[in-house]
């Protein structure tokens, strides 16, 4: 896919993939609906609380948080605890 020249207007999404939006706007919307909650999830630690050094998010450090956690949530070893409670 690398080589398709249809693929380069993905060029700056993950693998090049237009399957990397799918998945950003699935993690916005989980952002939307926890902003302004006190839940302890990890999507709602990253979109309610101020980081130590005082910078928010940007919504492209969100998105990138985001597509890292659910990386490593889909690829646990099997019998550890699962990380996909952070989506529920």
């Amino acid at each position: 896919m690398i080589t398709d020249p249809d693929s380069d207007q993905y060029k700056h999404l993950p693998f090049r993939s237009p399957a990397a939006l799918e998945v950003f706007e699935y993690g916005r919307e989980l952002a939307r609906q926890r902003k302004g909650g006190d839940g302890t999830d990890l999507i709602s630690i990253l979109v309610n609380r101020t980081p130590e050094d005082g910078e928010p998010l940007s919504a492209t450090d969100f998105d990138n948080y985001f597509l890292l956690l659910r990386d490593r949530a889909a690829t646990r070893p099997p019998g550890t605890q699962s990380a996909s409670r952070c989506w529920r």
